[in-house]
């Protein structure tokens, strides 16, 4: 209980913050295999619809449907579906019921998803507006697929200082020349984890173009990295990221 009250009392400092800033939110969903193809055609056939409405409302910023690739967590339990929603105001609540509206001689249940899933968890970040891609990538056809890396450093804001200062500009530099397999990244601070054992601070996204890419080198052979760059990166993160490959399956952007 104590930990539940210390959780709440830190989410609700963290509302300023939430406030200022786009907030993105990953909402993971296990899907049973039966159902997924059913889950993925009402993504697409309806809610993209409906987010391509909220967009040029201006009420959200971002929504994506992505589907994991691979992985051995328990199958049985563990999410296979991400869905992503930005918004610029956490408190602008999206009135997701208005989908009925848009297809009026459909009924909801045959739009809605939530039959068809369970709920495993939400977590919300704080975007920092730092996404980069290489200067040729066409995202409509470059992005295809997206790594998270899920980070458990000892200190969270020396890690985003690296990742902004050191790994953002020799990534995007060696994008821009064809040395690396990743078209796109990004990183975002993790605001509010759902339980008390979520443990990580911060998240990255890779975006690439193949599945082979993605589990493959991140640069080519003549790639040099700086004498001693990874030295502060091992020490702040002693303890391994959690990573999960996803295919992309639908996005509606604002941008």
């Amino acid at each position: 209980m104590k930990k539940m009250s210390f959780i709440l009392i830190a989410f609700m400092l963290l509302l300023p913050l939430i406030e200022a800033q786009n907030t993105t939110i990953h909402h993971y969903r296990k899907v049973a295999p039966d159902n997924m193809k059913e889950f993925l055609h009402r993504a697409e056939t309806y809610w993209k619809v409906f987010a391509e409405k909220e967009i040029e409302k201006g009420n959200l910023l971002f929504f994506a449907v992505l589907v994991k690739v691979g992985g051995n967590e328990d199958i049985q339990h563990s999410p296979n579906v991400l869905i992503i929603t930005s918004v610029k105001d956490i408190d602008n609540e999206i009135k997701w019921m208005e989908v009925k509206d848009l297809f009026p001689d459909v009924p909801m249940e045959d739009i809605q998803v939530h039959s068809l899933s369970t709920r495993v968890s939400s977590i919300y970040l704080r975007d920092l507006d730092n996404h980069i891609q290489g200067s040729s990538v066409n995202p409509d056809t470059d992005f295809k697929y997206a790594k998270f890396n899920y980070f458990n450093s000892t200190d969270t804001w020396k890690h985003l200082t690296f990742e902004a200062e050191v790994w953002k500009p020799m990534l995007k530099k060696a994008m821009d020349d064809g040395k690396a397999t990743m078209k796109g990244w990004g990183h975002s601070l993790i605001l509010a984890p759902e339980t008390p054992t979520f443990q990580y601070g911060s998240v990255s996204y890779d975006l690439f173009s193949s599945i082979k890419d993605a589990y493959g080198d991140l640069f080519t052979d003549d790639v040099e990295m700086p004498e001693g760059i990874w030295d502060d990166y091992i020490a702040n993160n002693p303890k391994p990221k959690a990573t999960y490959l996803f295919k992309i399956i639908t996005v509606v952007s604002a941008n």
